[in-house]
């Protein structure tokens, strides 16, 4: 029993010993599978990441070039833009140069028309009235001339109708703005021309000063004329300033306002009224004057060249404080409407262009009239140097009177602070000025 048992221990710690081995061989089998499939796995993921990298690369090579190609494509198609937009260009700038030079050309046609049909409506009128020069004379029974400067035009008128036989059956009433006092002191000879005019028709011819054209109805009976003469009406110079400046021109445009709207209480209906004035004048502009004159009811009836006209003979003077200089110098105007240079103290002005103007009053004026509003008291002192001497002047004109006035001391200092804003307000308070700035009584406009 002991043999047996110590066999069957024998036998047991072998089958043991067995079994213990087979588990181990079988173990080791297993890790070296499962290190085989390792080692064959991690071979398949390094050849698959390789496969993945070059799939990559290859990828990117072909995005770079698909970039590279569209690149190309979109400069190609720039550069067939820009060639495109450089032939229209081209031929745009080639139609537009050839429709630049065809319009030229027909302005310039037109422009050559026009000239030949001024000319020839200029020849027609100049040669009727030359062959009828009476066409060109205004004569009524009642007459009234206005603003006469030394009196002449309304001597040369009443000398006119004595030498015809006519001063028995026309009055003529003569008047000047300025006073008889002033008009004695500026003109030596104001009393041979005041018995000149009432000697041609001692019962109807008078003379009256101190007469305001733009005020007509306060010194006249409603109706008395039926005619109305006004030779270059002026609304005074403004030493320093031209007529056109822009700080006094308004007095121009104001004055022939107010002077048609009063005209119409002092003329009868149908009454005339005759302007004589330069159509490029920078006063009493034309455009103005037409418009102011059709707003008070009147129409343009008829045009002549001023030296076409028979009265036209007359001394023509400025009417202001000019004819006052000794110095000053007489106006020649000849039949043919020439001015002698050297005589003429109208140097600024282009005779050939002076013209009449006829007026009818067809219709009562149904409101007052339009007048310019005047600068503003800072506008002007923003606008203006003042010299002690009274001289002022726009600032864009110092350098013209900057040789003898505005010095920086004496008679002629240039003025500043409130001295300077004395003497603006100095000019702009004389009664021209006032009167010309605002409408006045004007009950009568609709009366």
């Amino acid at each position: 029993k002991l043999a047996e048992q110590k066999l069957f221990r024998s036998l047991t710690a072998l089958e043991r010993q067995e079994l213990e081995n087979n588990k181990l061989l079988k173990q080791t089998q297993a890790d070296t599978q499962y290190h085989h499939h390792a080692m064959m796995s991690r071979a398949q993921q390094q050849e698959a990441l390789e496969r993945a990298l070059s799939e990559r690369q290859r990828n990117q090579k072909a995005a770079v070039e698909h970039e590279r190609r569209v690149q190309l494509q979109r400069n190609e198609m720039a550069q067939r833009a820009h060639e495109q937009q450089l032939a229209m260009s081209r031929g745009s700038q080639t139609d537009r140069s050839r429709m630049l030079q065809e319009r030229a050309r027909l302005e310039q046609e037109l422009a050559e028309l026009e000239r030949l049909q001024q000319e020839a409506h200029y020849q027609t009128e100049l040669q009727s009235l030359r062959d009828n020069k009476d066409a060109t004379l205004l004569l009524r029974e009642h007459m009234l001339v206005v603003g006469d400067g030394d009196l002449s035009f309304s001597k040369e008128l009443a000398l006119f109708l004595m030498q015809e036989n006519l001063a028995h059956c026309h009055t003529v009433v003569a008047t000047t703005y300025d006073s008889e006092q002033i008009m004695a002191s500026r003109y030596p000879n104001l009393a041979e021309i005041v018995a000149s005019i009432e000697q041609a028709s001692p019962h109807r011819n008078i003379v009256r000063h101190d007469i305001d054209a733009t005020r007509l109805h306060e010194v006249f009976l409603n109706g008395c004329f039926e005619l109305i003469f006004w030779n270059f009406p002026h609304a005074g110079a403004v030493r320093g300033m031209q007529d056109k400046d822009y700080l006094v021109n308004w007095r121009h445009t104001n004055m022939m306002a107010k002077f048609f709207w009063t005209a119409t209480r002092v003329l009868r209906p149908g009454g005339m009224i005759q302007v004589s004035s330069s159509s490029t004048a920078g006063g009493v502009q034309e455009s103005k004057m037409l418009a102011a004159a059709e707003s008070a009811g009147y129409k343009l009836v008829n045009r002549f060249w001023f030296h076409d006209w028979r009265l036209a003979g007359y001394n023509r003077v400025y009417g202001d404080y000019r004819d006052s200089d000794k110095r000053k110098r007489q106006v020649l105007v000849t039949s043919t409407g020439a001015q002698d240079d050297k005589t003429a103290p109208y140097r600024n002005q282009m005779p050939h262009q002076d013209t009449c103007y006829i007026f009818e009053l067809i219709r009562k004026p149904t409101g007052p009239p339009k007048l310019e509003k005047p600068p503003g008291k800072q506008q002007v002192l923003n606008a203006v140097d003042c010299c002690r001497c009274g001289l002022v002047c726009p600032k864009n004109r110092r350098g013209y009177f900057g040789e003898a006035h505005l010095k920086p001391k004496g008679v002629h200092e240039i003025l500043q602070g409130a001295e300077r804003e004395q003497a603006v307000m100095k000019l702009f308070a004389e009664e021209r000025f006032v009167n010309l700035a605002s409408p006045g009584d004007l009950k009568w406009a609709t009366g």
